[in-house]
């Protein structure tokens, strides 16, 4: 944890395809940090791992890791493509929240978003499961002007799950899987 945290001069680091986990904190506040590959050996990928890191611009989430922990990508600002594997089960609290990116694909295996996954995050979800995310807090997933797309033959199952959050529920729009 906090491995190389707050190392604003650091710009690149090329990581063993060895290791399994980027600890908790790891690169946080690595502001100057722009060019990274996640080993595709690394199943675990810790809270904060890359918050603050603002020259991130597009990560490839690799096969095997299950959850995007709290605040994983915060407050990074130039951050502006994501792509996340069949894999990934939960998305957590923050993970996305404050950056750039115009849209994110959620794989079928999400089953559980958690409380503002994509706060402050000006962006399109597009959910590609019959089955929606579930959630502790599925209420105000986004906020801004974020708009959740959703298979037009699952907008009434997502609608149904939804239906405490009329927030959410307003921001789904169908759209065509194939």
């Amino acid at each position: 944890a906090n491995s190389f945290s707050g190392c604003t001069a650091l710009w690149k680091i090329a990581l063993p395809e060895t290791i399994n986990e980027i600890g908790e904190s790891a690169f946080r506040s690595c502001s100057s940090l722009s060019i990274y590959n996640i080993p595709s050996t690394v199943t675990i990928i810790g809270s904060r791992a890359f918050a603050g890191c603002s020259q991130i611009t597009e990560v490839v989430i690799p096969n095997g890791v299950t959850a995007i922990q709290l605040n994983t990508f915060s407050s990074c600002g130039k951050l502006s493509k994501v792509i996340l594997p069949n894999t990934v089960e939960s998305i957590d609290s923050y993970a996305f929240g404050t950056n750039s990116l115009k849209q994110i694909i959620i794989p079928p295996s999400v089953n559980s978003l958690s409380r503002h996954a994509f706060y402050y995050s000006i962006m399109d979800v597009y959910f590609t499961s019959a089955n929606p995310p579930t959630s502790c807090g599925v209420e105000n997933i986004s906020m801004g002007n974020t708009r959740l797309f959703v298979p037009n033959e699952y907008v009434d199952a997502y609608k149904k799950a939804w239906k405490s959050d009329s927030d959410a529920c307003s921001r789904i729009v169908g759209y065509n899987l194939d």
